[in-house]
C-alpha cells in the first residue's frame, strides 16, 4: 500500500541463482526461467536458436579476475608473473567473456 510507483504488473517475482551457465540455459530453454542475465557470451547461438528470447547487450559493471599464488613456486618470481601477463590475449578474453565489450563503470 506504500508503494511508490504503479502497481507491479505481476503478482510475484522469483529470482533463481544457477551457478553454471549450461544449466541456467537448459532451464530457460525448459521454460523454467522467463530471463536469464550475464550468461556465457558463447552461448549466444543457443540462445537465440529456438526463438523464444531476445538477446539484449547492454553495458555492464561485471569483471572477472586471474589471480595467482605468488608467495612460492614459479609465480614467486615478478618475471614469469610479468611474461604471463605479456602473453595473455587479452582481446580474446573480452570476446569470450564479454561479447566483445569491456567493463562499463567507474573502473577504466
Amino acid at each position: 500500500e506504500q508503494y511508490w510507483g504503479a502497481p507491479a504488473g505481476v503478482a510475484e517475482v522469483v529470482f533463481s541463482y544457477v551457478g553454471e551457465n549450461q544449466a541456467a540455459l537448459s532451464g530457460a530453454l525448459a521454460g523454467d526461467f522467463d530471463v536469464l542475465t550475464g550468461f556465457d557470451a558463447n552461448l549466444k547461438d543457443q540462445v537465440e536458436a529456438n526463438g523464444d528470447f531476445a538477446l539484449v547487450l547492454g553495458d555492464s559493471t561485471d569483471k572477472g579476475t586471474l589471480a595467482f599464488n605468488t608467495a612460492e613456486g614459479p609465480l614467486a618470481d615478478v618475471k614469469v608473473r610479468q611474461a604471463i601477463r605479456q602473453a595473455i590475449d587479452k582481446q580474446s578474453i573480452v570476446d569470450a567473456l564479454g561479447a566483445g565489450k569491456t567493463q562499463y563503470g567507474p573502473i577504466p
